[in-house]
């Protein structure tokens, strides 16, 4: 990705809200990776998105992540302050409430009411993400 050989479309999906403490946390998750986005540098999304959903993704249930907790992610990927200033003001949420809406019904409609995360697709063919080589064996 970071080679510029492949290109990953994110679509992410919220119905996890209501296994969070917070009862909102993919909402704003999902914003604030809409704040990142808009800084147009994939290797600055890629950080954040790999430390909220990978190294830092709160248990379902536990304690999850603050407005202000995803803003400092942000910065120490790489984003600007502007981009903390989206996060902590929640300034992405109506727009990643309906992006999530629309990728849920997408998603159903791939997998036959069947959403799952992680699920990848290159094109309609989908992918095992569980194959530790998938992103090697999609490059070009």
């Amino acid at each position: 990705v970071d080679e510029g050989k492949l290109a990953i479309n994110y679509h992410l999906v919220t119905f996890l809200d209501p296994q969070s403490k917070s009862k909102d946390y993919s909402t704003r998750a999902f914003a604030a990776n809409l704040c990142v986005a808009q800084t147009g540098s994939g290797p600055t999304y890629g950080k954040f998105h790999e430390t909220v959903f990978t190294t830092r993704q709160p248990d379902e249930g536990a304690d999850d992540l603050s407005n202000p907790a995803l803003a400092t992610i942000a910065t120490e990927a790489g984003a600007p302050e502007s981009v903390a200033t989206c996060i902590t003001g929640g300034t992405q949420l109506d727009a990643a409430r309906t992006a999530a809406t629309k990728n849920l019904a997408d998603l159903d409609t791939r997998t036959g009411n069947k959403s799952a995360t992680p699920t990848i697709y290159d094109g309609t063919t989908k992918i095992d993400w569980s194959d530790e080589n998938w992103v090697t064996t999609l490059t070009p």
